[in-house]
């Protein structure tokens, strides 16, 4: 086997090592609604006994020419869906419902653990393990209902590291 084909071969088998990572572009999945595309809404899995779960959206995208927003959300998941912001001031973590989340025209609103908007469910009807899929219908000002599915991955050292030594209000 000549050095090429052996670098031809080692290549092809690290990017098809890569596309089988989680959160690759092969576990991708995103839904349309209107003038806005959602991409990777997933949810975060929860210890046993969880009463609430956190879910994200990796990127909600007004590809319009008109101003929308996120004005609610249900589930069948659980009893209550609320969209939520999420600030820190210094070492306290403050998260308060809101009532909209605004998408202007041509912009992008992330949806991640660890600061800004994500929508919280109450009242999980039971928790929620990797691997799971959660279905969650979000409501928008103008472009509509949209049915999405979340899938639940595992907890990340970056979510944790955000957990740990922060008190919540």
């Amino acid at each position: 086997m000549t050095t090429k084909t052996m670098r031809a071969k080692t290549l092809a088998m690290l990017l098809a090592s890569l596309l089988a990572l989680p959160g690759s572009p092969a576990d991708a999945h995103e839904a349309r609604v209107g003038a806005l595309k959602i991409e990777h809404p997933y949810a975060l899995a929860t210890p046993p006994g969880a009463t609430t779960g956190g879910a994200y959206l990796k990127d909600l995208f007004n590809e319009g020419k008109v101003a929308d927003a996120l004005v609610g959300a249900t589930s069948p998941a659980a009893e209550q869906v609320q969209l939520h912001a999420m600030t820190m001031d210094g070492d306290v973590m403050r998260m308060r419902a809101v009532a909209t989340i605004a998408v202007a025209p041509g912009r992008h609103v992330a949806m991640a653990p660890g600061g800004g908007y994500h929508l919280m469910f109450i009242g999980l009807k039971k928790p929620w393990a990797v691997g799971d899929e959660v279905p969650v219908t979000l409501q928008f000002e103008h472009a509509g209902r949209v049915d999405v599915m979340l899938h639940v991955e595992e907890r990340g050292a970056m979510s944790m590291a955000h957990q740990k030594g922060m008190t919540m209000q």
